[in-house]
């Protein structure tokens, strides 16, 4: 019993501090957006909240950063377990909740053409669950004079179109579970749970290094895919220039052992 009413508990407050940073930001929002700063209905962020208590792990996810445990089989392989399911429109699942959800509106999400992994709700956002990100959410947010400078205007408004609503999911951890990872989306453009699971593989015993070790490898692979070096690509200040060659990589690596 004791363990059901601590699960109720973590759960009750994982979702009460979503709502406390949503309401919070929304009312700072509105405060900006009613004297003219637009970006105010703009602005937002994704987040991905793990708890370890005891033998358990709660994965609250809003958004597409993702989630993955590592488990050591017998044989000493690191297998990968998924942890969170990705909310971006670029998602089918997503896709079909959002077409269900607004049978009438047929860019409810649009894909850039030739791309199916650049989705968009509503032709403005990937996620679909998120922190702020107040003009998909109120029609007080979406520019109702059509002003010029503010955000473009959806005309017949039906939303909220996505929310902030954290996912939640519990593992039970046992002796097998050696770490936690959780990273942005940038993370997981670069590389797969496998490759993660490859690399920690090959640096058993060196947790001191495997965050950097991981980072280079992304970085790397990003590199490759745009024909630079990593050195050339680490030249090119933030901006849209180094944005168009990866994402935000930031994750963090928990080791797990005797948490079971």
């Amino acid at each position: 019993q004791m363990c059901i009413r601590d699960r109720a508990y973590i759960i009750q407050s994982i979702n009460e501090a979503f709502d406390e940073v949503e309401f919070s930001f929304l009312e700072i929002a509105k405060a900006a957006y009613n004297v003219g700063f637009a970006a105010a209905g703009r602005a937002g962020s994704c987040a991905l909240v793990c708890v370890v208590h005891n033998n358990k792990v709660y994965v609250a996810n809003s958004g597409d950063c993702m989630g993955m445990l590592l488990k050591e089989g017998p044989n000493g392989t690191m297998i990968p377990i998924k942890a969170t399911h990705k909310f971006n429109a670029s998602s089918k699942k997503e896709q079909a909740r959002l077409t269900q959800q607004f049978q009438n509106e047929k860019d409810i999400f649009v894909c850039r053409p030739g791309s199916e992994k650049a989705c968009y709700v509503k032709n403005r956002l990937q996620p679909t669950r998120s922190f702020g990100d107040f003009g998909l959410k109120y029609s007080e947010f979406n520019n109702p004079q059509k002003k010029s400078g503010l955000n473009r205007h959806i005309t017949d408004f039906t939303g909220p179109y996505i929310n902030h609503r954290p996912d939640i999911k519990t593992f039970t951890l046992d002796k097998s579970d050696r770490y936690l990872i959780i990273g942005t989306d940038g993370l997981w453009d670069e590389l797969r749970r496998e490759d993660i699971a490859n690399i920690v593989q090959q640096n058993k015993g060196k947790n001191n290094e495997l965050g950097k070790v991981v980072m280079d490898s992304a970085l790397k692979h990003a590199a490759d895919k745009s024909k630079i070096s990593v050195e050339e690509m680490g030249n090119i200040p933030p901006g849209s220039k180094r944005r168009s060659i990866h994402d935000d990589i930031t994750f963090i690596i928990a080791d797990l052992q005797n948490q079971a």
